[in-house]
């Protein structure tokens, strides 16, 4: 098989992985041809591992992934570093070997310090934490909107009035003003007062790949170019000569320098990924909105019917009835909106921002 065959079926194989987990919870998936065959597999997996084996793997899943943990930042740390051995080992000397008059390091640099300046904040920076000193600072920033949010309502495991747009993290222990997630690669919530922090990072981080994309592109450009690689010719499987073809040139350069390949596809593959991610938070910002409080408002809206019981007096028998969530509540409820650049400056002046609202209560 080709060599440019194999990568296309690894990034195909890595989509399709890619999809079934972010859909995982679709009926499709679930219930469809795909939902049974991953019951098959569960059941053929019982009988060929031991269920001891499994069950371990799970726990140490959990514990991973539910916990609050330093693994995601120091994985996250170790592929920044290694990315950058080889950006410094490979592409930089091949760069100022064919263009030496330009500048090559400036505008990694810069990226590079700017991302971990935000990564930093990300992981350090109180994302809203609510506590007996906090409360009264936050419960007054946002009306409640008698669905989602409803007054009065008190933590049952901090025991503070809960204020509008704010949730218990159970990773982390605390209720968060305006939460939005939890980051396993900052090991720290996303809240109020860090997630504009969260965003720039991930733009700065964006950034970082796309140049990162535009510099090993441009070093193995150059390297073509200079040794005239696609004049030369190749011995087909005929003992014939017969013009280079990009599979055997993309082969060619795997295998003369397969670390700077290797990530020029591997950021190829996470561009789309992290950028459609970057842009759903830049969505959510712009409309001043949060992940916690979609997942709600999806999940009050969703066509699944809310059963109720009526009790037949004659005949005793139940009757289940199926009805959908209230439309004129879903119309008239609160949104946060106050438009574009008044979002905006809610999630990157936050502190300016509770402080002027303070001063307007």
């Amino acid at each position: 098989m080709d060599f440019l065959n194999i990568v296309v079926l690894y990034v195909l194989g890595f989509t399709i992985c890619l999809l079934l987990y972010l859909f995982a919870d679709s009926n499709f998936l679930k219930r469809g041809p795909i939902g049974k065959l991953r019951k098959l597999s569960w059941k053929l997996l019982r009988h060929i591992v031991p269920w001891n084996w499994i069950e371990a793997s799970l726990t140490q899943a959990h514990i991973l992934l539910n916990s609050r943990n330093q693994v995601f930042r120091v994985l996250f740390g170790t592929m920044m570093v290694l990315g950058h051995i080889e950006f410094i080992l490979d592409i930089v000397p091949m760069l100022y070997r064919f263009v030496p008059d330009e500048n090559h390091v400036v505008i990694p640099i810069f990226l590079v310090f700017l991302n971990f300046y935000f990564y930093h904040k990300c992981c350090m920076e109180d994302p809203g934490i609510i506590n007996a000193k906090t409360v009264d600072r936050y419960k007054n920033v946002y009306p409640y909107d008698g669905r989602m949010f409803k007054s009065g309502v008190t933590c049952v495991t901090c025991h503070l009035e809960k204020p509008a747009r704010s949730k218990h993290c159970s990773i982390c222990d605390r209720c968060v003003h305006r939460f939005d997630h939890h980051c396993i690669w900052t090991n720290n919530d996303v809240g109020g007062l860090n997630h504009g922090s969260f965003v720039l990072f991930l733009l700065s981080h964006i950034a970082i790949m796309v140049n990162g994309v535009r510099m090993a592109s441009r070093s193995l450009y150059l390297y073509t170019q200079h040794y005239k690689l696609m004049q030369t010719s190749v011995m087909a499987p005929d003992g014939s000569m017969q013009s280079i073809t990009l599979t055997v040139l993309f082969q060619h350069l795997f295998m003369t320098f397969p670390r700077i390949v290797f990530m020029l596809v591997s950021f190829a593959l996470l561009i789309p990924m992290v950028g459609t991610f970057a842009l759903y938070h830049v969505f959510l910002i712009s409309a001043n909105q949060t992940t916690n409080e979609r997942y709600k408002r999806v999940s009050d809206t969703d066509y699944n019917p809310v059963e109720s019981v009526i009790l037949n007096n004659r005949t005793k028998s139940r009757k289940i009835t199926k009805t959908r969530p209230d439309e004129k509540t879903r119309r008239t409820a609160i949104t946060y909106d106050r438009g574009l650049l008044i979002n905006l400056y809610e999630v990157f002046f936050t502190k300016t921002f509770l402080s002027n609202n303070r001063k307007h209560k």
